[in-house]
Protein backbone atom coordinates (compact mmCIF):
# COMPACT_ATOMS: atom_id res chain seq x y z
CA UNK A 1 0.00 0.00 0.00
CA UNK A 2 1.26 3.37 -1.02
CA UNK A 3 -0.16 5.55 1.88
CA UNK A 4 0.58 9.18 2.75
CA UNK A 5 0.95 9.96 6.16
CA UNK A 6 -0.23 12.57 7.77
CA UNK A 7 2.54 13.12 10.44
CA UNK A 8 0.99 15.05 11.44
CA UNK A 9 -2.33 17.08 17.49
CA UNK A 10 -6.62 24.57 28.84
CA UNK A 11 -5.73 25.27 32.04
CA UNK A 12 -2.69 27.35 31.54
CA UNK A 13 -2.23 27.95 35.82
CA UNK A 14 0.81 26.01 36.40
CA UNK A 15 1.73 24.69 33.52
CA UNK A 16 4.04 25.60 30.59
CA UNK A 17 2.43 24.76 26.90
CA UNK A 18 3.48 22.06 24.70
CA UNK A 19 2.42 22.02 21.60
CA UNK A 20 2.17 19.56 18.29
CA UNK A 21 5.56 18.91 15.98
CA UNK A 22 4.02 20.84 13.03
CA UNK A 23 4.98 23.74 10.28
CA UNK A 24 7.66 25.18 10.76
CA UNK A 25 9.01 23.53 13.74
CA UNK A 26 5.99 21.51 14.30
CA UNK A 27 -2.79 18.68 18.31
CA UNK A 28 -5.35 18.01 21.78
CA UNK A 29 -8.73 18.30 23.23
CA UNK A 30 -10.45 20.74 25.75
CA UNK A 31 -12.53 23.87 25.75
CA UNK A 32 -14.22 25.07 22.46
CA UNK A 33 -16.49 28.01 21.62
CA UNK A 34 -19.02 30.02 19.67
CA UNK A 35 -20.37 28.50 16.46
CA UNK A 36 -19.29 31.40 14.75
CA UNK A 37 -17.67 29.88 11.38
CA UNK A 38 -19.00 28.54 8.16
CA UNK A 39 -19.71 25.01 8.12
CA UNK A 40 -18.91 22.25 5.50
CA UNK A 41 -21.21 19.42 4.38
CA UNK A 42 -21.52 17.05 6.39
CA UNK A 43 -20.52 13.15 5.01
CA UNK A 44 -23.25 10.09 6.54
CA UNK A 45 -21.85 7.51 5.15
CA UNK A 46 -20.83 4.79 7.27
CA UNK A 47 -21.70 0.96 7.40
CA UNK A 48 -24.84 -0.44 6.20
CA UNK A 49 -26.63 -2.13 9.34
CA UNK A 50 -25.32 0.01 12.09
CA UNK A 51 -27.58 2.54 13.68
CA UNK A 52 -27.55 6.29 13.61
CA UNK A 53 -25.76 8.42 16.15
CA UNK A 54 -24.80 12.38 16.98
CA UNK A 55 -21.95 13.53 18.31
CA UNK A 56 -21.30 17.26 18.95
CA UNK A 57 -18.67 19.63 20.64
CA UNK A 58 -16.35 22.82 19.97
CA UNK A 59 -13.04 22.32 18.14
CA UNK A 60 -10.37 25.28 18.72
CA UNK A 61 -6.97 26.32 17.64
CA UNK A 62 -4.76 26.57 20.73
CA UNK A 63 -0.96 28.76 19.79
CA UNK A 64 2.07 28.01 21.34
CA UNK A 65 6.01 29.25 20.36
CA UNK A 66 8.80 27.79 21.68
CA UNK A 67 11.03 29.26 24.19
CA UNK A 68 14.90 29.82 24.43
CA UNK A 69 14.84 26.24 26.55
CA UNK A 70 12.95 24.11 23.69
CA UNK A 71 9.82 24.38 25.94
CA UNK A 72 6.50 24.94 24.70
CA UNK A 73 4.54 28.36 25.69
CA UNK A 74 1.12 29.34 25.21
CA UNK A 75 0.49 32.70 22.80
CA UNK A 76 -2.54 34.40 22.45
CA UNK A 77 -4.34 35.86 19.27
CA UNK A 78 -2.88 39.08 20.03
CA UNK A 79 0.23 38.04 17.35
CA UNK A 80 -2.78 38.14 15.13
CA UNK A 81 -4.70 41.05 15.83
CA UNK A 82 -7.48 38.63 17.15
CA UNK A 83 -7.69 37.60 13.36
CA UNK A 84 -7.11 33.88 12.33
CA UNK A 85 -4.68 33.41 9.45
CA UNK A 86 -5.09 29.75 8.95
CA UNK A 87 -7.25 27.60 6.04
CA UNK A 88 -10.52 25.39 7.74
CA UNK A 89 -10.70 22.85 10.35
CA UNK A 90 -11.58 18.80 9.39
CA UNK A 91 -13.34 17.34 12.35
CA UNK A 92 -13.62 12.89 11.59
CA UNK A 93 -15.25 10.06 13.63
CA UNK A 94 -13.42 7.07 13.02
CA UNK A 95 -11.79 4.26 14.20
CA UNK A 96 -8.74 2.05 13.74
CA UNK A 97 -7.77 -1.60 12.38
CA UNK A 98 -5.56 -2.57 14.85
CA UNK A 99 -4.09 -4.93 12.88
CA UNK A 100 -3.91 -2.91 9.76
CA UNK A 101 -3.50 0.65 11.02
CA UNK A 102 -6.64 1.70 8.90
CA UNK A 103 -8.72 4.12 9.56
CA UNK A 104 -12.32 4.00 8.93
CA UNK A 105 -14.45 7.25 8.41
CA UNK A 106 -18.38 7.63 9.51
CA UNK A 107 -18.93 10.86 9.07
CA UNK A 108 -16.83 14.11 8.82
CA UNK A 109 -17.49 18.04 8.72
CA UNK A 110 -15.30 21.05 7.82
CA UNK A 111 -15.45 24.27 9.56
CA UNK A 112 -14.48 26.15 6.64
CA UNK A 113 -14.07 29.99 8.59
CA UNK A 114 -12.79 29.00 12.04
CA UNK A 115 -12.96 31.64 14.51
CA UNK A 116 -10.35 32.46 17.10
CA UNK A 117 -12.60 31.77 19.92
CA UNK A 118 -13.42 28.22 18.64
CA UNK A 119 -16.52 26.44 16.57
CA UNK A 120 -19.25 24.57 17.42
CA UNK A 121 -19.66 20.83 15.26
CA UNK A 122 -22.30 18.12 15.13
CA UNK A 123 -22.03 14.98 12.88
CA UNK A 124 -24.67 12.77 12.48
CA UNK A 125 -23.76 9.29 11.47
CA UNK A 126 -24.00 5.24 10.83
CA UNK A 127 -21.89 3.27 12.56
CA UNK A 128 -21.14 0.00 12.80
CA UNK A 129 -19.95 -0.23 16.69
CA UNK A 130 -20.83 1.15 19.45
CA UNK A 131 -17.98 3.58 20.11
CA UNK A 132 -15.49 5.48 17.58
CA UNK A 133 -13.08 7.78 18.15
CA UNK A 134 -13.27 12.02 17.04
CA UNK A 135 -9.79 14.07 15.46
CA UNK A 136 -9.82 17.15 13.92
CA UNK A 137 -7.54 18.40 11.64
CA UNK A 138 -6.51 21.98 10.83
CA UNK A 139 -5.30 23.53 7.65
CA UNK A 140 -1.86 25.40 8.54
CA UNK A 141 -1.10 27.34 5.27
CA UNK A 142 -4.67 27.57 4.11
CA UNK A 143 -4.11 25.68 0.68
CA UNK A 144 -7.23 23.63 0.96
CA UNK A 145 -5.36 19.90 1.58
CA UNK A 146 -4.38 18.89 4.78
CA UNK A 147 -1.49 17.43 4.54
CA UNK A 148 1.40 15.79 5.70
CA UNK A 149 2.36 18.64 8.26
CA UNK A 150 -0.91 20.24 8.78
CA UNK A 151 -1.72 20.00 13.26
CA UNK A 152 -3.89 17.78 14.63
CA UNK A 153 -5.83 17.03 17.59
CA UNK A 154 -7.51 14.40 19.01
CA UNK A 155 -10.55 13.70 21.39
CA UNK A 156 -8.64 11.23 24.43
CA UNK A 157 -11.34 8.59 24.58
CA UNK A 158 -13.20 6.56 22.56
CA UNK A 159 -17.24 7.85 22.41
CA UNK A 160 -20.20 5.94 23.07
CA UNK A 161 -23.21 6.20 21.10
CA UNK A 162 -26.40 4.74 20.84
CA UNK A 163 -28.93 4.36 18.08
CA UNK A 164 -30.79 7.90 18.11
CA UNK A 165 -28.23 9.52 20.73
CA UNK A 166 -25.91 12.17 21.09
CA UNK A 167 -22.74 12.15 22.46
CA UNK A 168 -22.25 15.83 23.44
CA UNK A 169 -19.53 18.08 25.06
CA UNK A 170 -16.61 15.94 22.52
CA UNK A 171 -14.02 19.60 22.35
CA UNK A 172 -10.82 18.71 20.95
CA UNK A 173 -8.22 21.45 20.76
CA UNK A 174 -5.75 21.37 18.09
CA UNK A 175 -2.13 22.98 19.52
CA UNK A 176 -0.70 24.89 17.01
CA UNK A 177 2.60 27.03 15.73
CA UNK A 178 1.87 30.45 16.12
CA UNK A 179 3.08 31.29 12.97
CA UNK A 180 2.46 29.89 9.69
CA UNK A 181 4.38 32.28 7.48
CA UNK A 182 6.14 29.82 5.11
CA UNK A 183 9.49 31.72 4.36
CA UNK A 184 11.81 31.01 1.53
CA UNK A 185 12.40 31.91 -1.28
CA UNK A 186 12.02 30.15 -4.88
CA UNK A 187 14.14 28.26 -6.98
CA UNK A 188 18.32 28.38 -7.42
CA UNK A 189 17.14 30.27 -10.73
CA UNK A 190 19.26 27.72 -13.10
CA UNK A 191 18.71 24.71 -14.83
CA UNK A 192 15.31 22.55 -14.47
CA UNK A 193 12.75 22.36 -17.76
CA UNK A 194 12.38 26.63 -18.01
CA UNK A 195 15.79 26.94 -17.12
CA UNK A 196 15.43 29.23 -14.04
CA UNK A 197 15.21 26.25 -11.68
CA UNK A 198 12.11 25.27 -12.02
CA UNK A 199 9.79 22.48 -14.13
CA UNK A 200 6.48 22.50 -15.01
CA UNK A 201 4.68 19.14 -14.66
CA UNK A 202 1.01 18.98 -16.61
CA UNK A 203 -1.29 16.50 -17.88
CA UNK A 204 -4.74 15.67 -17.16
CA UNK A 205 -6.64 14.53 -14.37
CA UNK A 206 -9.00 11.47 -14.78
CA UNK A 207 -11.30 10.51 -12.29
CA UNK A 208 -12.97 6.83 -13.33
CA UNK A 209 -16.06 6.48 -10.75
CA UNK A 210 -19.37 8.49 -10.86
CA UNK A 211 -18.92 12.26 -10.75
CA UNK A 212 -21.13 14.75 -9.13
CA UNK A 213 -19.19 17.47 -7.93
CA UNK A 214 -16.11 18.31 -5.96
CA UNK A 215 -12.55 20.05 -7.21
CA UNK A 216 -9.36 17.63 -7.22
CA UNK A 217 -5.49 18.44 -6.67
CA UNK A 218 -2.63 17.48 -8.20
CA UNK A 219 0.22 17.27 -6.26
CA UNK A 220 4.00 15.76 -5.34
CA UNK A 221 4.78 14.08 -2.51
CA UNK A 222 8.35 13.32 -1.37
CA UNK A 223 8.99 9.28 0.57
CA UNK A 224 5.49 9.91 1.54
CA UNK A 225 5.61 13.67 3.14
CA UNK A 226 3.51 16.03 1.18
CA UNK A 227 2.45 18.60 -0.92
CA UNK A 228 6.18 19.58 -1.49
CA UNK A 229 6.16 23.26 -1.03
CA UNK A 230 3.70 25.44 -3.12
CA UNK A 231 3.48 22.48 -5.82
CA UNK A 232 -0.02 21.96 -6.65
CA UNK A 233 -3.01 22.94 -8.72
CA UNK A 234 -6.73 22.63 -7.58
CA UNK A 235 -8.80 22.40 -10.57
CA UNK A 236 -12.75 21.46 -11.37
CA UNK A 237 -13.15 18.41 -13.39
CA UNK A 238 -15.60 18.41 -16.27
CA UNK A 239 -17.96 15.19 -16.33
CA UNK A 240 -16.39 13.08 -19.35
CA UNK A 241 -18.21 9.41 -20.09
CA UNK A 242 -19.01 7.64 -17.08
CA UNK A 243 -16.49 9.71 -14.77
CA UNK A 244 -14.77 13.43 -15.45
CA UNK A 245 -11.42 14.84 -16.38
CA UNK A 246 -9.71 18.06 -16.29
CA UNK A 247 -6.74 19.32 -17.24
CA UNK A 248 -3.66 20.40 -14.65
CA UNK A 249 -0.22 22.39 -14.40
CA UNK A 250 2.23 23.58 -11.91
CA UNK A 251 5.93 24.67 -11.13
CA UNK A 252 8.22 22.41 -8.90
CA UNK A 253 11.83 23.05 -7.96
CA UNK A 254 13.95 21.22 -10.31
CA UNK A 255 16.57 20.73 -7.84
CA UNK A 256 13.50 18.04 -5.65
CA UNK A 257 14.69 15.10 -8.16
CA UNK A 258 12.54 12.32 -7.79
CA UNK A 259 8.77 12.52 -5.97
CA UNK A 260 5.47 11.00 -6.69
CA UNK A 261 3.10 12.35 -8.22
CA UNK A 262 -0.62 12.34 -7.54
CA UNK A 263 -4.13 13.71 -6.84
CA UNK A 264 -6.93 13.82 -4.37
CA UNK A 265 -10.74 14.11 -5.77
CA UNK A 266 -13.07 15.94 -3.05
CA UNK A 267 -15.14 12.64 -3.43
CA UNK A 268 -17.00 13.36 -0.04
CA UNK A 269 -17.46 17.31 -0.98
CA UNK A 270 -16.56 19.08 2.00
CA UNK A 271 -14.49 21.24 0.61
CA UNK A 272 -11.04 20.13 1.53
CA UNK A 273 -8.63 17.53 0.38
CA UNK A 274 -8.49 14.94 3.26
CA UNK A 275 -7.84 11.49 3.99
CA UNK A 276 -11.18 9.99 3.32
CA UNK A 277 -11.31 11.39 0.02
CA UNK A 278 -10.44 9.71 -3.19
CA UNK A 279 -6.86 9.70 -4.57
CA UNK A 280 -4.86 7.97 -7.29
CA UNK A 281 -0.98 8.37 -9.07
CA UNK A 282 0.25 9.54 -12.17
CA UNK A 283 -0.04 6.45 -14.79
CA UNK A 284 2.09 5.43 -17.58
CA UNK A 285 -0.93 3.90 -18.96
CA UNK A 286 -4.02 3.17 -17.60
CA UNK A 287 -4.64 1.45 -14.07
CA UNK A 288 -0.43 1.48 -14.51
CA UNK A 289 1.31 3.36 -11.55
CA UNK A 290 4.27 5.74 -12.95
CA UNK A 291 5.57 6.64 -9.97
CA UNK A 292 8.17 8.47 -8.88
CA UNK A 293 8.99 11.14 -11.48
CA UNK A 294 12.54 13.00 -11.80
CA UNK A 295 11.36 16.95 -11.52
CA UNK A 296 14.73 17.96 -13.54
CA UNK A 297 13.25 18.48 -16.66
CA UNK A 298 9.21 19.99 -17.51
CA UNK A 299 7.04 16.45 -17.36
CA UNK A 300 3.80 16.35 -20.62
CA UNK A 301 1.33 14.51 -20.59
CA UNK A 302 1.35 13.07 -17.33
CA UNK A 303 -2.25 12.03 -16.26
CA UNK A 304 -3.86 11.60 -12.75
CA UNK A 305 -5.75 8.47 -12.06
CA UNK A 306 -8.47 8.21 -9.17
CA UNK A 307 -8.80 6.43 -7.36
CA UNK A 308 -6.30 3.56 -8.22
CA UNK A 309 -4.71 0.95 -6.04
CA UNK A 310 -4.36 1.92 -2.57
CA UNK A 311 -3.06 5.78 -2.76
CA UNK A 312 -4.56 7.93 -0.16
CA UNK A 313 -3.56 10.85 2.18
CA UNK A 314 -3.21 8.39 4.90
CA UNK A 315 -3.33 9.74 8.79
CA UNK A 316 -2.08 8.57 12.13
CA UNK A 317 -4.45 10.59 14.38
CA UNK A 318 -3.02 8.88 18.05
CA UNK A 319 -0.94 6.72 19.60
CA UNK A 320 -0.61 4.77 22.47
CA UNK A 321 1.61 4.69 25.71
CA UNK A 322 1.52 2.12 27.98
CA UNK A 323 3.73 0.24 30.27
CA UNK A 324 4.32 -0.49 34.17
CA UNK A 325 4.40 1.91 36.85
CA UNK A 326 6.51 0.93 39.45
CA UNK A 327 8.71 2.18 42.87
CA UNK A 328 12.01 2.47 43.69
CA UNK A 329 10.71 1.48 47.55
CA UNK A 330 9.16 -1.48 46.44
CA UNK A 331 5.34 0.22 47.06
CA UNK A 332 3.14 2.61 46.78
CA UNK A 333 2.13 5.12 49.65
CA UNK A 334 -1.47 3.31 49.62
CA UNK A 335 -2.80 6.73 48.30
CA UNK A 336 -3.78 7.17 44.59
CA UNK A 337 -1.11 7.24 41.68
CA UNK A 338 -2.03 9.54 38.47
CA UNK A 339 -0.57 8.86 35.19
CA UNK A 340 -0.53 11.44 33.01
CA UNK A 341 0.44 12.37 29.55
CA UNK A 342 0.07 16.36 29.91
CA UNK A 343 -0.53 19.32 26.91
CA UNK A 344 2.05 21.42 29.80
CA UNK A 345 5.03 21.22 31.06
CA UNK A 346 4.65 20.95 34.83
CA UNK A 347 5.95 23.60 37.37
CA UNK A 348 5.21 22.90 41.03
CA UNK A 349 2.59 21.49 42.73
CA UNK A 350 -0.91 21.83 41.06
CA UNK A 351 -4.17 19.99 42.06
CA UNK A 352 -5.06 16.61 40.83
CA UNK A 353 -8.36 18.06 40.17
CA UNK A 354 -6.76 19.71 37.33
CA UNK A 355 -4.90 16.89 35.71
CA UNK A 356 -8.54 16.29 33.09
CA UNK A 357 -7.60 19.84 31.62
CA UNK A 358 -3.98 19.30 31.33
CA UNK A 359 -3.29 16.17 29.75
CA UNK A 360 -4.68 14.55 26.74
CA UNK A 361 -5.03 11.00 28.60
CA UNK A 362 -4.33 10.12 32.37
CA UNK A 363 -5.65 7.20 34.57
CA UNK A 364 -5.83 7.29 38.31
CA UNK A 365 -4.77 4.24 40.42
CA UNK A 366 -6.34 3.07 44.25
CA UNK A 367 -3.12 1.52 45.53
CA UNK A 368 -4.70 0.89 49.13
CA UNK A 369 -5.08 -2.97 48.06
CA UNK A 370 -1.32 -2.86 48.27
CA UNK A 371 -0.41 -3.20 44.54
CA UNK A 372 2.84 -3.16 43.97
CA UNK A 373 2.87 -2.29 40.09
CA UNK A 374 0.43 -0.52 37.92
CA UNK A 375 -0.59 -1.24 33.89
CA UNK A 376 -1.01 2.12 32.10
CA UNK A 377 -2.52 2.86 28.83
CA UNK A 378 -2.72 6.10 27.30
CA UNK A 379 -3.79 7.45 23.76
CA UNK A 380 -2.13 10.65 22.64
CA UNK A 381 -1.92 12.36 19.34
CA UNK A 382 0.50 11.49 16.81
CA UNK A 383 3.85 13.50 16.10
CA UNK A 384 3.37 15.74 18.88
CA UNK A 385 5.47 16.35 22.40
CA UNK A 386 3.64 15.32 25.52
CA UNK A 387 5.16 15.87 29.25
CA UNK A 388 4.84 11.60 30.47
CA UNK A 389 4.84 11.55 34.03
CA UNK A 390 3.43 9.50 37.27
CA UNK A 391 2.88 11.01 41.01
CA UNK A 392 2.12 9.07 44.10
CA UNK A 393 -0.39 11.40 46.04
CA UNK A 394 1.43 10.29 49.19
CA UNK A 395 -0.31 12.52 51.79
CA UNK A 396 -3.84 12.55 50.07
CA UNK A 397 -4.24 16.40 50.03
CA UNK A 398 -5.64 16.24 46.40
CA UNK A 399 -2.14 17.84 44.82
CA UNK A 400 0.42 16.33 42.75
CA UNK A 401 3.73 17.29 42.05
CA UNK A 402 4.61 18.14 45.57
CA UNK A 403 8.37 18.63 47.08
CA UNK A 404 8.96 15.13 48.75
CA UNK A 405 6.24 12.93 47.27
CA UNK A 406 7.39 10.21 44.55
CA UNK A 407 7.17 11.12 41.02
CA UNK A 408 8.44 8.97 37.98
CA UNK A 409 9.30 10.18 34.23
CA UNK A 410 8.26 8.45 30.98
CA UNK A 411 11.43 9.53 29.29
CA UNK A 412 15.60 10.71 29.86
CA UNK A 413 14.69 14.21 31.02
CA UNK A 414 13.30 14.86 34.09
CA UNK A 415 10.04 16.93 33.32
CA UNK A 416 8.90 13.34 31.50
CA UNK A 417 9.17 15.60 27.62
CA UNK A 418 8.53 12.76 25.20
CA UNK A 419 7.95 13.16 21.13
CA UNK A 420 5.14 10.90 20.35
CA UNK A 421 5.92 9.38 16.69
CA UNK A 422 3.49 7.72 14.45
CA UNK A 423 3.98 4.70 16.50
CA UNK A 424 2.68 3.35 19.97
CA UNK A 425 5.71 2.91 22.13
CA UNK A 426 5.68 0.61 25.74
CA UNK A 427 7.38 2.86 28.63
CA UNK A 428 7.34 1.69 32.32
CA UNK A 429 7.88 4.68 34.58
CA UNK A 430 9.71 4.21 37.93
CA UNK A 431 8.92 6.33 40.86
CA UNK A 432 11.09 8.27 42.95
CA UNK A 433 11.37 10.56 45.98
CA UNK A 434 10.55 13.98 44.01
CA UNK A 435 13.60 16.73 44.34
CA UNK A 436 11.58 19.69 44.23
CA UNK A 437 13.80 20.19 41.11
Amino acid sequence: MRAYKILPVLALSAFALVGLNCPPPGGGDDTGGDDTGATGTDDTGGVVGGFDGTISGDVRVQLYDIDSDGEYVYKDWSVWDGNFPFGSIWVYAFNTDESTGDETYYANQSVLTPSVDGDSYSMTFTAAAGAVRVGAQLDFYADGVMGTSDPMGIYPDAVSVTDGSTASGVDITILTYWNNSSGGGGCDGTGGGNGDGSSTISGDIIITEAYAAGDAVAMLFSNGDGPVGNSMDVITPEPSGGGAEGAYAFSVCASNGELDLAGVWDSNFNSVFDADDKAGPYISEPDVDGNPVNVGENLEDHDIQIPLGDYSIDIVPFVNLSGVVSHTDGAFSGGTVTVGALKYKPSGEFSAADIADAAYDYQEFDTSTGATSLDYSLDVPSNTIVYLLAWDNEDGDGLINESDEAVGSGSSSSNGRLPTGSTSQVIDISLAPYDGD
